[in-house]
């Protein structure tokens, strides 16, 4: 109890050491892992592999999402360098991603990196303590963790993961459970991430959130495998079953771009443990 008051007595000092130390993460994080992987910020930027998706699901339809053979002939349009790799995730980020086709991809590239950040600052803001010192504290750790910053590095939604699981809790607080549940519904971007929180809700007697996020996540996910079509769902069953072997430089579809032979003829995928 003594060490409890002892720390409760000095809340602004341990709100100044989190400010010390959230700054000194925030400038490692800039001038080693985010200095080092600048120079290939575009090419090997996971962008790319949701871009290139859009990509194929709009020029040659959804049934070929998931056709590695297209993912790689669309990556490799984007220019000299760029890094192929499947793109596995599910359906709805390449849709988040297909209003970025109207812009060249550096264009693109910026607007979803700001799009990311803001998400991270939009998270802070609604679960950030009031008292300022302290909420700047939360914001520089927020931004130093590293896992957090090498989100932002490399691309990665988990930013609007937790952004919506924040929006979802806010909700929840102000007595709108079924909105709530439609907020959590955007874990299907990475649902790896978040899984467990629809079922810790549902555990902790919120059925109705976990009701509202249920059948949207079933919404997204049936018009996912009606756009998918037969070929396109076993497309991404096939995609996901070679992304469970060794990761190793993926081989070109000679075959083609088309059909699931072209897709099978793609003997190694290089996932570096990318596997959402």
């Amino acid at each position: 109890m003594a060490v409890i008051e002892f720390l409760r007595a000095r809340r602004r000092l341990w709100a100044a050491v989190g400010v010390v130390v959230g700054l000194i993460l925030v400038a490692w994080d800039l001038l080693v892992p985010a200095a080092a992987f600048f120079p290939q910020y575009a090419t090997r930027n996971d962008l790319r592999l949701a871009y290139a998706a859009a990509m194929v699901g709009l020029q040659q339809g959804y049934g070929h999402l998931y056709d590695l053979g297209a993912q790689k002939v669309a990556i490799e349009s984007l220019g000299a360098g760029f890094n192929p790799q499947p793109f596995i995730s599910p359906p709805p980020l390449a849709w988040l991603v297909t209003p970025l086709l109207a812009v060249p991809f550096p264009v693109a590239l910026a607007v979803w990196t700001a799009l990311l950040l803001a998400a991270l600052v939009w998270t802070w803001h609604l679960l950030g303590p009031s008292e300022p010192l302290a909420k700047v504290a939360h914001l520089l750790l927020w931004l130093g963790l590293f896992p957090v910053a090498f989100g932002i590095i490399v691309g990665q939604p988990g930013a609007l993961v937790a952004a919506a699981v924040a929006t979802a809790w806010w909700l929840m607080r102000r007595d709108h459970p079924v909105w709530a549940g439609v907020a959590l519904s955007l874990l299907v971007l990475k649902p790896q991430l978040a899984i467990l929180v629809p079922i810790c809700l549902l555990i902790s007697g919120h059925a109705r959130t976990f009701g509202a996020w249920m059948v949207a996540t079933l919404f997204l996910g049936l018009l996912s495998l009606a756009l998918l079509g037969p070929d396109g769902i076993a497309r991404y069953r096939d995609v996901l079953a070679q992304t469970q072997t060794a990761a190793r430089p993926w081989a070109a579809a000679e075959r083609g771009a088309g059909g699931r032979r072209g897709d099978r003829a793609v003997r190694r995928l290089e996932t570096k443990g990318r596997r959402a």
